[in-house]
Formats: structure tokens, C-alpha cells, sequence
């Protein structure tokens, strides 16, 4: 099995590492409906766009609509997916951005298949909020790592218990062992008990 277990890993590595899809897009943003008024399209992935939402946060992480607390601002699309003509999820890449140091930070929304990965990044607004830069990512075989990793891991545990069940049927043999041996000692106890008084016993017989 750990065979197996690491040519699965290497098989993950090899396609997620070396036959990545990249997709910069700049789609086009209503900010009366507040949606990209074109789709995103990467291979047979197609992105359409379903609304969006700013929320500002205090410092604890919580939200509020006064402007002298906030502390951070997360800017999120949410789009629908479809694989050609189905449906397969919805997702809402996010941005995040510190009021006191202007740094952000993407959050990607992901889409795990059984084959390849769909990650989304949003980038943010350029040209006064008439354009919403995106990015979309295919990474095949990601999900083959770790259930390589989780049959490696699943090996080491089946090969671990296996060496100590043997140990267990010595255990069990050595205190058969000390029974018998013990079981004897009575016996032989017993045996040494009842001989004077059969002794005994013969004497008077021949008297």
C-alpha cells in the first residue's frame, strides 16, 4: 500500500504542479445592479456574476456601519458556476483590505472535483468601480494527494498493528504457560500432603 500511496502523491504532484490553467479577466461592473455584466470563462468552466457586498468590520471582528470604527473591509463577489451547461456550485471570492494600513489580502473560493480544482480570486475594482479585475485557476489532481496521503497514512497504522498483534499471542502464551506451571505446583502439593498419612495408613496395615 505505500507503494501505491506514493505514486498517487507523485501522479498529484506532477499534474498540479505542471499543467496549471491561468485566466486574467477584466469583466465590465454595473454598479446599478452591482454585477460583472460579462461571464468569466476558463475552459469548460463559465462564471456568471450574482451580485456582490461590502462589509466593514471593528476591531473585533464584528460588523458596524459607523465609519470611525471600522478596521477592515471585505469586498465580495459571488458568482454562479457551471461545468458546460451544469451547475456545480456557487462561490465568493473575496477581498480584504485594513483601513489603518491599506494592505488586503485575497480569500480564493474553491471548487474541489474528483479530477481538478477551480480556484477564483478576486482582485479588486480598478477605472472608478467600472471593472473588477479577476483571476481563475484549474489545478488538476490536487485532490489525489492527499488521498495518497490519507492511503499512506492508513498503511502506517494497518502496519503498526499488525506487529503488535503477534507480541499480544506471546503475552497470552506465557500466562497459559505460568497457569500450567502453577496448576502443577499444586498438584504436587497435594501429592506431598497425602503421603504421610498413606504412609501412616500402610503401616497400620501390616501391624
Amino acid at each position: 500500500m505505500a507503494h501505491l500511496s506514493i505514486a498517487i502523491i507523485i501522479v498529484g504532484l506532477i499534474g498540479s504542479s505542471m499543467y496549471v490553467t491561468q485566466q486574467n479577466r477584466y469583466l465590465s461592473f454595473d454598479t446599478d445592479t452591482m454585477k460583472a455584466t460579462q461571464e468569466l470563462v476558463i475552459d469548460d468552466y463559465r462564471l456568471v456574476s450574482t451580485g456582490s457586498s461590502i462589509d466593514i468590520l471593528n476591531s473585533e471582528g464584528k460588523p458596524t456601519s459607523k465609519s470611525s470604527d471600522a478596521a477592515e473591509k471585505i469586498d465580495a463577489m459571488t458568482f454562479d458556476v457551471y461545468k458546460g451547461e451544469t451547475f456545480i456550485g456557487s462561490i465568493a471570492p473575496a477581498k480584504q483590505e485594513s483601513v489603518a494600513t491599506q494592505q488586503s489580502t485575497a480569500h480564493a473560493a474553491v471548487i474541489t472535483g474528483p479530477f481538478e480544482d477551480l480556484f477564483v480570486v478576486y482582485n479588486g475594482y480598478i477605472e472608478d468601480a467600472s471593472t473588477i479585475w479577476m483571476t481563475a485557476y484549474i489545478n488538476p489532481l490536487v485532490v489525489w494527494v492527499w488521498i495518497g496521503f490519507g492511503l499512506l497514512m492508513l498503511g502506517t497504522v494497518i502496519a503498526t498493528v499488525g506487529r503488535r498483534a503477534p507480541k499480544a499471542k506471546d503475552t497470552e502464551g506465557d500466562a497459559s504457560s505460568s497457569g500450567k506451571i502453577a496448576e502443577s505446583d499444586e498438584v504436587a502439593a497435594a501429592s506431598e500432603l497425602s503421603a504421610p498419612g498413606e504412609a501412616e495408613a500402610k503401616s497400620g496395615s501390616q501391624v
